[in-house]
């Protein structure tokens, strides 16, 4: 996944687990975030929570964080609880490169003012 969007010019931070990926996404404004849900040491729903939750007291935000859950769970029990917690696009595992991409794209399209800086927080996907 990483050399994929490398590829593509895009600068990819990789979070080894959650409380990692939680500290990236408070440190950095990313145009897009890959969050698997089952990481170590703190889920994804839970990162995903605790982010929200911090960046609804934030007033430093100039935007809301696009985050996209990848699962090898895909059923609608796991898709109402990303609903829940904030996340905004849901992504089965094994997750196709193109389908990814089209996602990061996307939420480069509907960024302001920074479209187009192609900053990706992502964790790699399990193949």
């Amino acid at each position: 996944m990483q050399i994929s969007f490398e590829k593509k010019g895009y600068t990819v931070h990789i979070a080894t687990n959650g409380q990692e990926a939680l500290d990236l996404m408070k440190e950095t404004n990313f145009d897009c975030v890959f969050l698997d849900l089952e990481m170590p040491l703190m889920s994804g729903f839970s990162a995903a929570t605790a982010f929200r939750e911090w960046e609804g007291a934030c007033r430093g935000r100039s935007r809301r964080q696009p985050i996209c859950a990848l699962s090898a769970h895909s059923g609608a029990k796991e898709k109402d609880m990303c609903e829940k917690v904030g996340v905004d696009f849901f992504e089965s595992k094994p997750a196709m490169i193109p389908g990814l991409l089209r996602i990061a794209e996307l939420c480069i399209r509907l960024q302001t003012p920074t479209a187009g800086s192609r900053e990706l927080g992502s964790r790699a996907a399990e193949a």
